[in-house]
This record gives C-alpha cells, structure tokens and sequence, in this order.
C-alpha cells in the first residue's frame, strides 16, 4: 500500500472512531463494534427462588450492526457453583437464533434466560452458595463477544413463621353427594400475615365403585369462596387464565389431591382477622366421545361436590410486606367495578418503559369486571389501567425501541416517590378512562406521592 493510501486509511479510522460511541460502563470490551453484558436480576437469591439474566449488546460503531439472538444463546452461557465446579445445563434443545439490526450507539436485550427455579429452568435447583456465570461468545457464530462475568449468591431458604400451638389434628370433609366427599384443610389454623397460608383441596371416593371427573379450576379464577369475619366475599388478587381439565378417575377408598397451594398468593387475606374458605364444588361435563369421530361414548363423570367450610385466623404480621400494604390501600380506594391483581411475592427485574433501565419493580393491575362485555375474549371493551413501583429510580439507557415488535411495552410516566417506592403510571387509554376519569390523581392521593 503506497503512503498516500495509508494516510487516508488512517484518517478514515480516526474519523470512524470519532463517530464511535462511548461504551456504558456495565458492558464489556467491544468486539467489531459490538459489546456485550451479562445482568442478573438481583445478587442474592434464596434455595428455590426464580433466577433470571440479561444477556444484552451494545452497538459502538458509527454505522448500523446485527447480532444473532434468540434462546439458542443458551448454548453460550456456563455456571461455575461452589468450588469452581462446573454446573451442568439441563438437557434442551437448541433453540433457533434470527438476526437483530441494532442502530449506531443503542442497546438491546439479546435474550432473558430462566437459569434456576423449576423444572423448565436451564438448571436445576441451585443449593446455598457462591456462583459465577460466564458468556463465552460461542453461541451466534460469535457475533455477541463475550461479556464480564455475572457473580450471585443463594443462601439457604428461611422457614416459614409458624403461630405457636396452631396446629389441626383433623378436619372433617364436607357432606357427601353421589359417593363423593371434598375436603379444605391445613395443617394450621392460624397464620401471621404475610405469610403462606397453605392450603390442600382434594376429593375422597367413599363410594363401592370408580368415578371418572374433570379436573377442576381450585386456586385460580376465582373460583374458592374465601370469605372475612364480616362475612363479605375477600377480593381474588391473582391473573386471570385459561387451564386444561383432563378426565381422571378415583378409585374405592382412594383420595384424590386436586390442588394444594397458598392462598395468599391468590386471596387478599393480608388483614388481621377470621377468615374462611369453601369449595363450591364442579358440575358434571356428562358423556364425552372418546377422540373425534368414534361410535362409543365414554361414560358419564360426576359433580365434585361442595367442600367443608374451613375457618382459620390472621394475627398481625412479623415482618411487614410492603407489597400487600399498597395492596391493601388499592382495593379500598379503587372505584365500583374495578379489581386489582398482583403477586404477593412480585418483585421481577424489569423496566417501566422501553427507555428507562432494570429495577426492582412490583407490577399492579386494574382490571373492570366489564372488560370483556359479551364474552368476547378477543374484544376487550374496558382496558385495564397498569402502574409499577420500583425500588430505586431509574435511568435513561440507549435502548433500541421497534414499536412493531415491541407493541406491549409502553413508555410510563413517572409521577414521583412513595413511601413505597417510585411509582410509574402507563398513560390509561380512553375506554379505561370512562369509567375512571381520575386514577393518576386517585393513585397520587393513596399512595401518598410527592
């Protein structure tokens, strides 16, 4: 190359890494423009706990860059647990990468990978200790480099607090009906608030023969009749969803478990007090085909009958929960008609809106018992209303936004700090407005904004 041709060369590269843009601090070392990092949504985690990370990319050259995303980047990840010792992935399949344009100086999320928590995780269950996550970049055809590496810690899972000399010796069933009984039960009968209320509904053939049932709805949708000292229905804080209900059979003797889980998770029965909870049973679907076009029917199935009235006791919390404290605030400010749904245990690492970075954010939901007026789950006529709080404020990234792919995510407004937290506010949409004219000063007032 003669000396004219590599002053231009040079002067070319000079000027291109002018235009290069300056690479966040949480990203690693580029790679032909390209950075990467690894972000983990917290760094201590207990036995058992749901463990997310981030793997995104940052685009530090002058012109626009692709990488390849998608869950075949899994490939790419490696977990070291105590001792250095390798973890090996659960075995999967590989999953299909596509490539992503990422615009000069913008970010974006490659892929979230579901590391630990349950049987659909990359890992199994991680036990108490130190770990350290890597990207080695092999995954894409190299295109996302690799990126620093992710360090976090489990400890051991904290027992539940238990109300001393609460525990339940036995509890009858409810009345029988066509050779069935159903039973609500738990091993305790009094629970600090906050805490798991665990409860078990199962179903008992006391009859000489074998029945066939559909497997019911329990714990979602609303469907238990859980009720306060007052005797007023207790409010459903849960989502809303479709569920499969397949055919199974109890024998002679034989009990069946249809669900056991907590009732917190589902009920507000975060307030002191007597409560109580029931079954109402499940009809009948009668006599079903076998598989589409065959000329023999099974049998008809029976009703799950109702269950026994369980009653069991609230005492005043150990440890406050702030999450069923603005909870509790919501459902009596909230105007007639709307509910309010969240997680008791929500704490996920995301972002109020396509610009704004990862926090620890709790989600709530508005939701109008009208919403799908006329049964039409594909026409909703009231849209909810939806707003986060979020334990630290936070800030403005580089993010990439393609409003054709990224339809669900919408910028929020922030309307200031609570004694909670920083409350966002998506902007409601005209139908929700209707029927709530004021939630952005109703919200401001009950949550004490400032």
């Amino acid at each position: 190359m003669k000396l004219h041709e590599l002053l231009i060369a040079s002067t070319l590269a000079s000027w291109a890494a002018s235009l290069a843009a300056p690479v966040p601090e949480s990203f690693g070392a580029p790679r032909d423009n390209i950075a990467s990092r690894l972000q983990p949504d917290g760094l201590t985690y207990e036995e058992g706990e749901h463990i997310f990370i981030y793997l995104d990319v940052f685009n530090a050259g002058w012109q626009e860059g692709q990488v390849n995303v998608g869950a075949g980047l899994a490939q790419g990840l490696e977990l070291s647990g105590p001792g250095d010792q390798i973890i090996k992935r659960r075995p999967k399949r590989g999953g299909r990468l596509h490539p992503v344009k990422v615009p000069a100086g913008k970010q974006v999320e490659a892929q979230y990978f579901y590391l630990s928590g349950n049987q659909h995780a990359l890992y199994p269950p991680l036990k108490a200790g130190s770990y350290v996550l890597r990207w080695n970049g092999k995954a894409g055809e190299g295109l996302i480099p690799p990126a620093a590496s992710s360090r976090f810690k489990v400890k051991a899972k904290a027992p539940a607090r238990i109300v001393p000399d609460s525990k339940l010796k036995d509890v009858p069933s409810g009345k029988e009906a066509g050779g069935l009984q159903t039973r609500v039960w738990s091993r305790w009968e009094k629970f600090y608030a906050g805490e798991p209320v665990m409860l078990t509904v199962e179903l008992k053939n006391v009859s000489d023969r074998s029945h066939d049932y559909h497997f019911p709805q329990v714990f979602i949708n609303g469907r238990l009749d859980v009720r306060g000292s007052n005797g007023k229905k207790i409010p459903y804080i849960s989502h809303t969803a479709q569920t499969m209900n397949p055919r199974r059979t109890v024998k002679p003797g034989e009990t069946a478990l249809l669900e056991s889980a907590d009732l917190a998770m589902s009920y507000f029965v975060y307030e002191p007090g007597k409560y109580t909870v029931r079954f109402p049973g499940a009809k009948a679907w009668g006599a079903r085909l076998s598989f589409p076009g065959a000329a023999d029917k099974q049998p008809p199935d029976s009703s799950i009958p109702p269950s026994n009235e369980f009653g069991f006791e609230v005492l005043p919390a150990k440890v406050r929960c702030p999450v069923q404290e603005v909870l509790g605030r919501l459902l009596q400010m909230r105007p007639e008609g709307w509910n309010c749904q969240t997680s008791p245990i929500s704490n996920t690492y995301a972002r109020p809106g396509p610009r704004w970075s990862r926090v620890r954010t709790v989600s709530y939901l508005f939701t109008h018992r009208e919403m799908y007026r006329g049964g039409r789950l594909d026409q909703l006529q009231i849209a909810p209303i939806s707003f986060t709080i979020t334990s630290a404020r936070p800030v403005k990234e580089p993010w990439h936004f393609d409003p054709r792919r990224q339809r669900h995510m919408k910028q929020a407004d922030y309307l200031g700090e609570s004694p909670f937290g920083h409350v966002f506010l998506v902007p409601p949409e005209p139908t929700a407005l209707k029927h709530w004219p004021s939630p952005k000063q109703d919200l401001t007032k009950c949550l004490e904004i400032e």
